[in-house]
């Protein structure tokens, strides 16, 4: 057994003391290819953790145990000596601790992304949020490190509801606002891009037309002539559509100038205004990538934008108003924009289409809202079927224990979008009335009511609280929490009484035993700790060795994903991250390691000793004994007053004294890096 080997044993040691037949399933699927579904009986998963029969053999966490653990959630620091000193002198301060950490600027950073999963933000593929605006793809141009401009745009998408949240969260507004807001983050980019999209219209039959646009765009001219961006977008100017190129992108034969007047000239114009120019009239035969017109910075502006239909004899806000929209924090369209439901990102998530007819996106809606999906057990009838499929109305068929209830619910969806998310104005659909009955509530519907009264609905249901405090449960631990508990149902009733305050209930969680293990919760499952999954373990190296992003999976810019941050990206991927199968009502989650990850998480730690240990870097060969320390208090985690500091300490001074004589000084401390990387202090929470 080499150096290596041994005391990364050693250090493990130092450190560890709808079908038809019930729920939605595969069988309507509006895609192939879904993710594996934890609530599929074809793909089983145990979501369940170990539950404790009797408190009698319960040995409670110690503080140097629990406080890490809960640190590293919130913020992936490091618990320190003196919070860890307070902390054993008097175990009630652990509230207040946490009260503090939720403050940190990386905590923020960590619930975007719990944020992004859990209302289903982040699941779409590329050309699904292409697809909503009608196109085989998006062609744009390139930033200046050579990135992509379509990929960035189109990934931009999955933030945009969830820094929303954390506003939300932040303000101490109730928490129930998820379902109704009218206000998400925006760039000026996206705002250009809903904009084309509201124009849009792809009835329910796939036509497809534009509103007003197409009658307002007769010709694109791309020339070299400098012309302001602000002359080009403006229908009064006589400068309108006539776009700056630069001269490299006009060949020899064109004098300067080129016009398109056949194809789609919308398209082509916004495609322009994101440095893509096409014409195929003969005189520019290639297409030609450049720098975006609207700046890069369009791409990356975030603010709060707020959704509003047009008033009376108002016109929607038309994608060439880019002036406009760079100072605007408004943005008005006619396709109704509320709650998390029906953002482009949950839409590309869980399309839909004229098999489905928005089923999928009733159900996902009501897993991410209040924690459950339909199945066949249902005991609501709701009182009138007036949407009901008639291939599934037959209450003898397997199919009607669903359908009676998802149909009806499904028609607040379609009175407001087609099965291409854009404006419904087909009366005879908005004509059907739509109902809720779910879960012990039962709401009579309109003809005409569509998003909004459904999301007024799941404001008010009693499901919403616990489903929450469910969730939270899952990020920190990666186990349900046992709902009937009285631990648990505290929970939910502080999150209530404050007036749905997500980061009261946070607080309140976090410091119970049921993630602390601090004593004994039956049927809690004990002291099992979270599997560090991707998104904990880069967080964890990031904000411990504060390097920018690690796994360099948060940066939008191809330059930055280069070198050892490209390939722990990649790695990256191995381990694995939270998520959602369709129909699951709980998300995907790794509860054990296993020797892949293990593997992934080494190789990881191989290249961050890349990126911090050098001569002019973070820890210089010619100091190992101040890294060594580093690795034991900042990276590991175990400040001096932990009782595992000590030995540690020793163990890693003992590996790297061992493989220097093999090696070199470099190569000795990248390698004892490893070991403290890979502890299961950093890859494995609470250990």
């Amino acid at each position: 057994m080499g150096y290596r080997s041994f005391f990364l044993v050693g250090m493990l040691f130092a450190f560890g003391s709808i079908g038809c037949e019930g729920a939605i399933g595969r069988n309507q699927a509006s895609r192939d290819n879904e993710p594996t579904n934890p609530g599929d009986p074809e793909f089983p998963v145990d979501t369940t953790r170990p539950a404790l029969s009797s408190c009698d053999s319960f040995e409670p966490a110690a503080p140097f145990v629990y406080a890490a653990k809960v640190k590293t959630l919130l913020t992936g620091l490091a618990l320190t000596s003196e919070e860890l000193d307070a902390l054993t002198a008097n175990p009630d301060v652990l509230r207040s601790q946490i009260e503090g950490w939720f403050d940190m600027p990386q905590t923020d950073e960590k619930l975007r992304r719990f944020f992004q999963t859990a209302f289903q933000q982040d699941g779409y593929e590329e050309q699904a949020l292409v697809d909503l605006w009608g196109y085989s793809n998006f062609q744009m141009g390139r930033l200046s490190d050579g990135t992509s401009v379509d990929d960035t745009f189109i990934r931009t998408f999955e933030e945009s509801f969830a820094r929303g949240v954390l506003d939300i969260m932040r303000a101490d507004r109730p928490f129930t606002e998820v379902l109704t807001t009218r206000t998400v983050y925006l760039t000026t980019a996206q705002m250009v891009g809903l904009a084309l999209s509201d124009d849009r219209e792809i009835d329910d039959d796939e036509d497809r037309s534009y509103n007003r646009s197409r009658s307002m765009i007769e010709q694109l001219v791309y020339t070299t002539e400098e012309i302001p961006l602000s002359q080009t977008l403006n229908p009064s100017s006589p400068n309108w559509m006539r776009f700056t190129i630069p001269a490299e992108g006009l060949p020899g034969g064109c004098g300067g100038e080129a016009v398109k007047t056949n194809g789609d000239l919308v398209r082509a114009a916004f495609a322009a205004l994101f440095g893509f120019y096409t014409d195929n009239d003969g005189c520019m035969p290639d297409d030609y990538r450049t720098a975006p017109p609207i700046g890069e910075d369009a791409l990356f502006d975030w603010r709060p934008v707020t959704f509003r239909t047009p008033g009376s004899g108002e016109q929607p806000t038309m994608f060439w108003e880019v002036d406009a929209l760079r100072g605007s924090t408004e943005l008005v369209l006619r396709v109704p924009r509320v709650g998390f439901m029906t953002t482009p990102a949950f839409f590309a998530t869980w399309p839909t289409n004229d098999a489905n007819q928005a089923r999928v996106t009733t159900n996902q809606t009501l897993i991410v809202a209040l924690g459950k999906s339909f199945d066949s057990e249902t005991t609501l009838i709701p009182a009138f079927d007036d949407a009901l499929d008639d291939s599934h109305a037959d209450p003898s068929t397997a199919c009607w224990g669903c359908h009676v209830n998802l149909d009806p619910m499904r028609q607040y969806f379609r009175n407001s979008f087609t099965y291409f998310y854009h404006a419904q104005q087909d009366g005879s659909v908005q004509a059907l009335r739509p109902s809720f009955a779910f879960q012990g509530v039962s709401v009579e519907g309109q003809p005409g009511d569509g998003i909004s009264e459904l999301a007024g609905t799941l404001t008010n249901h009693p499901r919403f609280a616990p489903t929450w405090v469910q969730k939270a449960c899952y990020f920190a631990t990666s186990f349900a929490c046992p709902e009937e508990s009285a631990e648990f149902q505290n929970i939910v009733s502080v999150f209530e009484q404050s007036g749905m305050s997500f980061r009261s209930m946070l607080v309140e969680l976090f410091s119970s035993p049921l993630i602390s293990a601090r004593s004994c919760v039956e049927a809690a499952g004990g002291d099992i700790p979270s599997v560090s999954r991707a998104r904990h373990f880069c967080s964890t190296v990031s904000n411990r060795l504060d390097i920018s992003d690690a796994c360099g999976t948060e940066t939008y810019f191809r330059s930055e994903q280069r070198g050892a941050r490209g390939v722990s990206r990649q790695l990256s991927e191995v381990v694995p991250d939270d998520g959602y199968g369709r129909g699951g009502e709980v998300p995907v989650v790794i509860a054990d390691p296993n020797l892949f990850i293990r593997a992934a998480g080494e190789a990881m730690c191989e290249r961050f000793g890349e990126l911090v240990i050098s001569t002019d870097g973070k820890f210089p060969p010619s100091d190992p004994d101040g890294a060594i320390r580093a690795f034991v208090v900042d990276l590991a985690g175990l400040p001096e007053s932990d009782p595992r500091h000590a030995g540690a300490l020793d163990i890693l001074t003992r590996h790297y004294e061992l493989a220097e004589a093999e090696t070199n000084a470099t190569n000795a401390l990248r390698s004892t890096f490893i070991v403290a990387c890979t502890s299961p202090s950093v890859l494995g929470l609470g250990l």
